[in-house]
């Protein structure tokens, strides 16, 4: 809060008063404070000699987070190729990446001035939205998309954030829809950051993820595109004829036999997602499908429905509950304008190391 820095005047512009730094002294700082480059360990656990160097292990990190690659960071520094191949090679991959960054998460939310950037006292407010990047070479992700890539191809990177904190990401392919992932990307989060409200635009919207994060003690509250549309989806527990007198109404009744009659398999289906027996992505695909109709899933968008009208009633009646969600979602908008503007600046292409 601004009233813990009386010594600044003008506190809209209170970060133009912190002194900038390189992003090497940056780096060597976190390092010090939270030992996260003890989690890049050698692939081979055993009988390996190659120790991790730090500078070389700084200079991978760089070339990949600024996307100028390994052959530019070896032509600007100090740092032969091959040693930064190496590097990349045996201490680089994304069990190593995930740990370092859930240590650097952890550190972050111990801080005292975590809290302040809360946007709900009792509650952490969390979004998650999926950018497109091109890629300079094939990957089992990649795929053509003429709205974003015309006639290249490239991925969809879906992050997760809470607080201006990117907590988990995943890249996806830029053909699949991103509300197939907002269950996965949530539950697998291995930080102690915990959400307990979710918010995403339109695109994390289907027939089942209202019901599946009520199930896991999260909160789904995605912004909708037209909330006139929404009303038609509205449903109560009599019939719609019963609240003529009322201003915003119901269009069907819960069919709640059919909830009741399907609710073991519910639980069976839910199961299968804690304990990860199949894809969580490609579970709720089939789920949301309409391809395919079973009473299962007709129970379980039911279920979906009930969940659904009360964070809709709550969106318009609740103007802070709406304000909070919009600020929630410019958080994950700010944190792409960053990766876009770096993005953009390193010639918009991905390069071979779009898996980490």
């Amino acid at each position: 809060p601004a009233k813990d820095f009386p010594e600044v005047r003008d506190y809209t512009n209170i970060y133009n008063n912190f002194k900038q730094i390189d992003i090497i002294n940056l780096i060597d700082f976190v390092q010090v404070k939270s030992n996260f480059m003890s989690e890049f360990t050698h692939i081979i656990e055993k009988y390996t000699k190659t120790e991790m160097n730090e500078i070389v292990l700084n200079a991978c990190l760089i070339a990949l987070g600024t996307n100028i690659g390994l052959k530019k960071m070896a032509d600007i520094s100090n740092v032969r190729y091959y040693e930064l191949v190496n590097c990349y090679k045996n201490f680089i991959r994304l069990d190593t990446l995930n740990k370092a960054n859930d240590i650097i998460v952890n550190q972050i939310q111990e801080m005292k001035i975590f809290k302040y950037f809360n946007i709900d006292e009792s509650n952490l407010h969390s979004s998650s939205d999926g950018q497109k990047f091109g890629t300079q070479y094939e990957h089992i992700n990649s795929r053509y998309s003429p709205k974003y890539f015309g006639l290249e191809k490239g991925i969809s990177n879906y992050s997760l954030i809470a607080n201006h904190i990117p907590i988990y990401a995943k890249n996806i392919g830029a053909h699949e829809h991103e509300s197939h992932y907002v269950f996965d990307i949530l539950f697998n989060n291995t930080s102690n950051i915990n959400p307990q409200i979710h918010s995403t635009d339109s695109h994390g919207i289907n027939q089942v993820n209202f019901a599946v994060l009520d199930f896991f003690n999260h909160k789904f509250a995605p912004r909708p595109r037209d909330i006139k549309k929404k009303e038609n989806t509205f449903v109560a527990f009599n019939y719609p004829s019963q609240y003529k007198h009322l201003i915003i109404k119901p269009n069907q009744k819960v069919k709640t036999e059919l909830i009741k009659s399907q609710w073991n398999e519910i639980k069976r289906i839910i199961i299968s997602l804690a304990l990860k027996t199949t894809s969580q992505s490609a579970l709720i695909r089939k789920l949301s499908s309409y391809s395919r109709k079973s009473h299962v899933q007709k129970a379980l968008w039911e279920y979906d429905k009930i969940i659904s009208t009360l964070h809709y009633l709550e969106y318009l009646d609740s103007q802070s509950y709406r304000k909070n969600i919009h600020k929630s979602l410019n958080r994950a908008e700010n944190y792409h304008k960053m990766k876009r503007a770096i993005f953009h600046e390193n010639k918009g292409k991905f390069r071979v190391h779009t898996e980490v």
